[in-house]
């Protein structure tokens, strides 16, 4: 379960900092446990999506910005 969560926040710090990748966390997550990769890319994936939101959203409000 750590894990699941480890990755879950690996993947908000992924796609908030690129630096940080991904595929390559789910490679190296893969050899050391015993959790199915598919269930840790879902996990990862889920993660990328909430970093993804965001961005959206501090996008979004610096649209609102009067300058």
């Amino acid at each position: 379960m750590k894990l699941l969560a480890l990755t879950f926040g690996f993947g908000i710090l992924s796609a908030i900092i690129p630096l940080f990748n991904m595929e390559a966390y789910i490679a190296v997550a893969d050899t050391q446990s015993t959790h199915h990769p598919l269930l840790l890319a879902f996990v990862g994936s889920l993660g990328q999506n909430v970093g993804k939101l965001v961005w959206y959203y501090v996008c979004r409000g610096a649209v609102d910005i009067p300058w």
